[in-house]
């Protein structure tokens, strides 16, 4: 008797943990057990983990981030699928908009910050002098004045630094997380053009999966919008980043 003969289905509904085994082959007990015990820790853990307040447009009125000596600021473009959020720090929601969203953020990092690590924020407003702070939002009501401000940055780096990096989240990502952690990878890999995040309509949940799924599936054509978008711009090469489930949205169809 194999286990691997086996199918096995889990799923999350209002927190509960449904098992269904189907297949020619039954489990025996102890593996069931055993299966059980591993499924309910993953979700426990899941569940267990309390997140960080999102940071987005939150500057600290004693320490503002501008005043910090020696910090870092990467201008970060933003392009979703997200509807706007009135949650503040979020910026953008979790819910699917009909349309593209265009807007810019400046990642603020600390003068400590070690290579590998996110010196993120557990409660608000932010150190900039210990943590990575996200001031200056915009947002955009055109794709000309995105495009505008985008090679206005472009222009701020030498010829040979013009590029753009195309960063497309993973699986259970707020909006605040997204843009923190295409600070970070800048930050860290050295890059010096000029980063583009595409966020789409993540729950930033973890029992949101199949929402997630969905969410990175439909964002396909708005990706390619994306794509079209800052090909108007005066940017020398392209460099695409999508990352777990955000592989999804990227079809190949760009160019």
């Amino acid at each position: 008797m194999e286990i691997s003969d086996a199918t096995i289905q889990a799923g999350l509904t209002n927190q509960k943990l449904h098992l269904r085994l189907t297949g020619p082959t039954p489990m025996p007990d102890m593996a069931l057990l055993a299966l059980r015990s591993i499924v309910l820790g993953v979700v426990l853990l899941g569940a267990s983990c309390s997140r960080p307040p999102p940071v987005v447009g939150i500057d600290n009125p004693d320490i503002p981030a501008r005043s910090v000596v020696n910090a870092i600021h990467h201008k970060v473009f933003v392009a979703t699928t997200r509807e706007d959020s009135e949650v503040v720090g979020a910026l953008f929601s979790e819910l699917r908009a009909a349309e593209l969203g265009l807007a810019a953020v400046t990642v603020s990092v600390p003068p400590q910050h070690k290579v590998g690590a996110l010196e993120r924020p557990q409660s608000i407003p932010p150190n900039p002098r210990k943590e990575f702070a996200v001031i200056e939002p915009t947002i955009f009501e055109s794709k000309g004045g995105f495009v505008a401000a985008l090679n206005h940055e472009l222009r701020q780096r030498r010829a040979g630094d013009r590029d753009i990096l195309f960063f497309v989240h993973g699986y259970n990502t707020t909006t605040s997380e997204a843009i923190l952690r295409v600070g970070q990878f800048v930050e860290d890999s050295g890059f010096k053009g000029v980063p583009v995040l595409f966020t789409w309509a993540s729950a930033g949940k973890f029992s949101r999966y199949v929402y997630d799924l969905n969410s990175a599936l439909v964002a396909r054509p708005q990706l390619l919008e994306a794509t079209q978008i800052i090909s108007q711009s005066i940017a020398s090469e392209y460099h695409i980043f999508a990352h777990s489930m955000g592989g999804f949205s990227d079809d190949g169809g760009h160019s």
